[in-house]
């Protein structure tokens, strides 16, 4: 029988005074998110989302998060009631639990969007240009854009459309929304992912700020 001890991937502490142990929920081992968060002072736990009964019994059922967030994708849509089940038995807060909802399931993500106003494309438009544009919010509605790992920078109007996504499904962390900039100046969206890139450092660290409520950026003149 496997023990949920045996199903942890990874591993980073110990905690910064007051902030919340972060449960991160991925298939794979993220060594970019253990070295970040250990950079930040942040306890974090990396653990399989495939066993997430597992992690319900065993030995270590004592264990608390004060925080549960997941891989982009990692959760399928079927899972994320038991995602948010597993959340409030350990007594820990989803976080993007409604927007994690809607990036599982790209069509209602569309829709929902639609719905509030925001221009959608299903399939792109003619002729037009795609970028995605990244940004990391904090809870008490600071951001700012998160540069591309490689290629060219999303354009303004992009970035703005992101902006008002990340604020419209009230997203702590990073969201990507890949955008259609049709030939006559409208900028519609195509997706919408919530999470960082896990292999990027930088798009880890905006994440796990903007989760935290911590300043996105070094310095004292960070937001």
């Amino acid at each position: 029988m496997i023990n949920a001890v045996d199903l942890v991937l990874a591993v980073a502490g110990p905690s910064r005074a007051g902030l919340p142990r972060l449960g991160w929920l991925s298939r794979c081992e993220r060594p970019a998110v253990t070295a970040v968060c250990s950079r930040l002072g942040v306890d974090v736990e990396v653990v399989d989302p495939g066993d997430l009964d597992a992690l319900t019994v065993g030995p270590d059922r004592g264990r608390r998060w004060g925080l549960l967030t997941a891989d982009a994708g990692s959760v399928p849509s079927h899972d994320l009631d038991r995602f948010e089940h597993l959340a409030r038995r350990r007594g820990a807060a989803v976080a993007n639990a409604a927007a994690l909802r809607l990036a599982a399931e790209p069509v209602a993500a569309l829709d929902a969007l639609a719905a509030a106003g925001f221009p959608t494309t299903v399939g792109g438009a003619p002729d037009g240009s795609r970028h995605r544009a990244t940004v990391a919010r904090r809870p008490s509605g600071w951001w700012q854009p998160v540069p591309a790992a490689d290629g060219p920078a999303a354009p303004e109007r992009a970035v703005d459309l992101a902006v008002a996504v990340a604020d419209g499904l009230d997203v702590a962390g990073v969201v990507a929304v890949e955008v259609v900039a049709a030939p006559h100046g409208d900028v519609l969206v195509e997706s919408v992912r919530v999470g960082p890139d896990p292999h990027d450092p930088a798009s880890v660290a905006a994440h796990v700020r903007g989760l935290l409520d911590l300043p996105l950026g070094e310095g004292p003149a960070a937001s």
